[in-house]
C-alpha cells in the first residue's frame, strides 16, 4: 500500500556527545487555495497513485483512500442557476489569511532515476463524468512537477468538470530544527476580493453563460476559473441588486473584458439598466 505516512528518522551526535534523535516528515503541504486538493505520485503516463499524508476531511465518495485536506467550497445558486460558485468563499479568505494547517506528506520508497515526481488534482465535491464508463470519476491530475526545487515558484493547472483552475507552487525549506523539511505551498494565480458594499459576479469573457461566480460584499474573495478554452482569459464583472438599496429591480450590465496580467489599477466602467414596473428595462 502505497497511501501510508513515511517518516524519516534523524540520529546526529555533537561535540559534547550528545545525542539527538529526530522525527520528521520529509515533506508538508500548505494549500491556501480555498479549494480540496489531492496529491498523487507520478510514475508513468497513465499511473499515479496517492501519496501517503494525514486528512482533516472526509474522503472522496467511491475512493477509499482519497486524502483531501481542505473544506469543500460553498456552492450556491446565484443568478446562472447551479453553474454558479463562490470560488473558495469562507474557506479561500481563511487559507490565504494563513488559518490552514500544513499536512505532512511522503513518496512511496521506491522513485525513478530522475526522482520523485508529485503531482495534484481538485478533490471532493469535484468530480468529471467519463463517457468511457458511463459514470462519474475523479478528476484529472496535472503535469508532475518536483517538489525538490526549493526557492522556485511554478504555475500549475488542475480542472474540474468544464472549467480549469490556474495555481502557483512554491517550494520552501525550513530553517532551525526543521531544516530537513520542505514546503510546497499552493496558491491561487488569479483571486478577485470585492471590497465594495454590494456582491457582485464574476465571469470570464465570452463564456458566462457556462457559469459565473457569486462574490460577496465588504471582502469577499473568489478564484478565477476558466470554463471556455476557446475564449481570451479575460475576465468581466458586473453588480447584483443591492436590497438594502432598493436596488432589487436594477438590472447591471456586464463591464468590459479585463486581462488579469495587468498589474496595477484598472478603472472599471458598469452600466445599470432599471427596469420598468411592466419588467421593461429603463436604461
Amino acid at each position: 500500500n502505497r497511501d501510508i505516512l513515511r517518516l524519516r528518522l534523524g540520529h546526529r551526535q555533537d561535540p559534547l556527545m550528545t545525542f539527538t534523535t529526530a522525527i520528521y516528515a520529509p515533506y508538508w503541504i500548505l494549500n491556501r487555495t480555498g479549494l480540496p486538493l489531492q496529491w498523487g505520485q507520478k510514475w508513468t503516463a497513465s499511473n499515479v497513485t496517492l501519496v501517503g499524508g494525514q486528512t482533516i476531511n472526509h474522503p472522496e465518495p467511491e475512493t477509499s483512500s482519497a486524502r483531501s485536506v481542505t473544506s469543500s467550497p460553498e456552492r450556491v445558486k446565484g443568478r446562472r442557476g447551479a453553474g454558479a460558485w463562490t470560488g473558495g468563499g469562507k474557506a479561500l479568505k481563511d487559507a490565504l489569511a494563513g488559518e490552514v494547517l500544513p499536512v505532512p506528506f511522503s513518496f512511496h520508497w521506491k522513485t525513478d532515476v530522475a526522482g520523485p515526481k508529485a503531482t495534484v488534482r481538485l478533490g471532493a465535491p469535484f468530480r468529471q463524468f467519463s463517457s468511457r464508463l458511463g459514470h462519474e470519476v475523479p478528476c484529472d491530475w496535472c503535469r508532475p512537477f518536483s517538489a525538490d526545487g526549493v526557492g522556485s515558484s511554478s504555475p500549475i493547472e488542475v480542472a474540474g468538470e468544464g472549467f480549469k483552475v490556474d495555481l502557483v507552487l512554491q517550494v520552501d525549506k525550513e530553517e532551525g530544527p526543521l531544516f530537513q523539511t520542505k514546503t510546497l505551498t499552493f496558491l491561487p494565480r488569479y483571486v478577485l476580493c470585492n471590497r465594495l458594499d454590494v456582491p457582485i459576479e464574476l465571469g470570464q469573457a465570452g463564456a458566462e453563460a457556462a457559469g459565473t461566480a457569486v462574490v460577496e460584499k465588504d471582502g469577499g474573495m473568489a478564484v478565477v476559473r476558466w470554463l471556455d478554452e476557446s475564449k481570451d482569459r479575460r475576465v468581466r464583472l458586473r453588480l447584483l441588486p443591492d436590497e438594502n438599496r432598493n436596488h432589487e429591480d436594477w438590472d447591471w450590465e456586464w463591464s468590459g473584458a479585463l486581462s488579469v496580467e495587468t498589474v496595477g489599477y484598472t478603472p472599471v466602467k458598469v452600466w445599470a439598466a432599471r427596469r420598468r414596473a411592466d419588467g421593461s428595462p429603463h436604461v
